[in-house]
């Protein structure tokens, strides 16, 4: 395991994303088909797999699908593929439609036509969409801190994940609050 896939599981996944993996996990429904975007080191899709048919995962960084095909290959988890790429790209190439498609802290790191264009493509594709990213921040700190280095500035501004949404052509179901005050998971429908 290299060593940004030992820090990442160690210390990201464990400490943030393992609750809202767990709640993500929660509204995936037995049988699915899931489609993973952001997937960075499979937590999600290896908490589901005894109860899923398939699952892909996609990441940008090699480091992570590697240890998240390694974790899957240990484990026996047959109907799991990893990969890394350019989700856009990798959208194009899709084997199967998947039931269930989930979005990980992937939406503010893209421009917002190239979020807004993912989300359509796959609110076509996916009969539910579950998106985990960021909130409004609950303070003028914690939006400043985002804002020096992990997203955008105008990401707030135009509304987030709610407006991407909405600019797709697809609706919320709900929204679930995360134990991270920054973090939200939302619930959508099929697009138009």
């Amino acid at each position: 395991m290299t060593r940004l896939a030992l820090l990442w599981r160690r210390w990201v996944s464990a400490r943030y994303l393992a609750p809202i993996n767990r709640q993500l996990a929660a509204e995936v429904p037995d049988g699915a088909t899931v489609f993973d975007l952001g997937c960075a080191d499979g937590e999600l899709l290896l908490r589901l797999a005894p109860r899923i048919d398939s699952g892909l995962g996609i990441d940008l960084s090699d480091a992570l699908i590697t240890a998240a095909a390694d974790r899957a290959d240990r484990a026996g988890y047959h109907n799991l593929t990893f990969a890394d790429g350019d989700v856009s790209e990798m959208l194009r190439m899709l084997p199967v439609q998947p039931t269930v498609s989930v979005v990980s802290l992937l939406l503010h790191e893209l421009p917002r036509q190239e979020a807004q264009l993912l989300l359509q493509r796959l609110g076509q594709i996916s009969d539910k969409l579950l998106i985990a990213d960021l909130a409004e921040p609950p303070s003028a700190l914690t939006r400043l801190l985002l804002s020096l280095g992990w997203l955008d500035e105008d990401y707030f501004e135009q509304g987030g994940v709610r407006s991407l949404l909405h600019a797709a052509g697809i609706p919320i179901e709900k929204e679930i609050s995360t134990a991270h005050p920054a973090l939200r998971i939302w619930v959508a429908g099929k697009g138009k």
